[in-house]
């Protein structure tokens, strides 16, 4: 047991120190990106962009490893005993490896839009957390309530199983996926022409989801890599030339409104 303990701890303390390279080599490149054509003109590190970034650190630290191994646990445990095998696992893994992080980044892109409009729908008071950003920008896609982390995992970790993705084209697609959320919310005005609008995000496309004024882009643009799931289940907005006049939560007269500080954002829901 003592043996366990260490080498857990030492894979935690690897974890950790991984998470805050990347943190730090993405500030690097994504602020030095967000220069060549930004939106909106933005202090780089006001008291906003300081509390996302502490609620990365936290999550990323603590909460994120800590649910993951909670809900791993149990579906391992309880779940796992009910669906005891892989549907398509054998033909997921016959196939190209480059085809199977598409399908990956399909399958996850996807679910990332069910579980999207389900917090949209039932947990609002959660997922305002991450629209109350003024300021939106790559720090932007970390600005998530622990109780949201833990609902993109139960929502993650079966269904992947389920379909049969294991191994290297899932992690892969899973840093796809990572990378790609920071991408959409970049403070950078790109917008791809023709088609191509409708077959990969950015950063335009999605801002119209954090749009505050325009209600006819409320519920709008769930979708990550792929806005064709949103063409599909009707949720596509993304008008030529145009971009919100402003960003954040349209605040009602009988609404609380959000503290933009690391206790503001973990305590909002609870308030």
């Amino acid at each position: 047991m003592q043996l366990d303990i260490s080498v857990m701890s030492a894979e935690w303390a690897t974890e950790t120190l991984l998470f805050v390279i990347q943190i730090v080599l993405c500030m690097l490149i994504f602020l030095a990106v967000e220069r060549l054509r930004p939106i909106q003109n933005m202090q780089p590190f006001n008291q906003e962009k300081r509390a996302e970034l502490w609620l990365m650190l936290v999550n990323g630290i603590f909460f994120q490893p800590f649910i993951y191994f909670v809900v791993v646990l149990f579906f391992t445990h309880t779940v796992k005993e009910l669906i005891p095998y892989q549907i398509f696992d054998s033909e997921i893994q016959i196939l190209p490896f480059f085809l199977q992080v598409f399908i990956g980044l399909l399958l996850l892109d996807l679910k990332v839009y069910i579980r999207h409009r389900f917090t949209h729908n039932f947990m609002w008071q959660t997922h305002a957390v991450h629209h109350s950003a003024n300021d939106v920008n790559w720090l932007t896609s970390a600005r998530l309530h622990p109780s949201e982390l833990f609902v993109d995992t139960v929502f993650t970790i079966p269904v992947m199983y389920l379909l049969g993705f294991s191994g290297d084209g899932i992690v892969y697609a899973s840093m796809g996926m990572f990378f790609f959320n920071l991408f959409t919310h970049l403070n950078l005005n790109l917008e791809y022409p023709s088609f191509l609008r409708y077959l990969v995000g950015s950063p335009n496309f999605h801002r119209w989801h954090h749009a505050k004024l325009e209600t006819e882009a409320f519920n709008k643009n769930f979708s990550v890599i792929f806005p064709f799931i949103d063409l599909a289940f009707g949720s596509f907005y993304h008008p030529k030339g145009k971009l919100p006049k402003e960003y954040g939560i349209y605040q009602r007269p009988n609404e609380i409104p959000i503290t933009q500080t690391l206790w503001g954002y973990l305590s909002y829901p609870f308030r």
